[in-house]
């Protein structure tokens, strides 16, 4: 049972800081499209987005996730053109995380596929 707290706590601190860190680069895109919001309005935005994640609809939220930070940014008082500016640029962001570490993670893979120790252990 104490087992299960603590690996309970560790995944509640884990979705904390993605969570923090999400709110971040929506906060940063706003600044970088001279837009500044409040803080508290990028978790906001954030956690709209991701508690919008658990059901999903289409692949990656594809659609969905701009809609709820178009629709987030209106609601907060900005205009409907510039919650879909902010999407767009944080799909953006979201692809080339995927496109960088895909490779270099995918690099680290095949290097270990090579070893001999690693081809044994897995059955590969």
């Amino acid at each position: 049972m104490k087992k299960d707290f603590k690996l309970l706590l560790k995944l509640t601190l884990n979705d904390l800081i993605l969570l923090m860190i999400y709110s971040f680069r929506i906060f940063f895109i706003f600044i970088i499209i001279s837009n500044k919001i409040p803080f508290i309005f990028a978790i906001l935005i954030a956690l709209i987005v991701v508690s919008s994640s658990v059901i999903g609809i289409t692949p990656a939220s594809i659609g969905v996730k701009e809609a709820l930070i178009a629709y987030s940014t209106f609601v907060i008082g900005k205009t409907l053109n510039l919650g879909i500016l902010v999407s767009i640029i944080d799909r953006g962001v979201s692809i080339l995380y995927v496109f960088i570490l895909g490779a270099i993670f995918s690099y680290i893979l095949l290097r270990n596929l090579k070893n001999k120790k690693f081809k044994n252990r897995y059955n590969l």
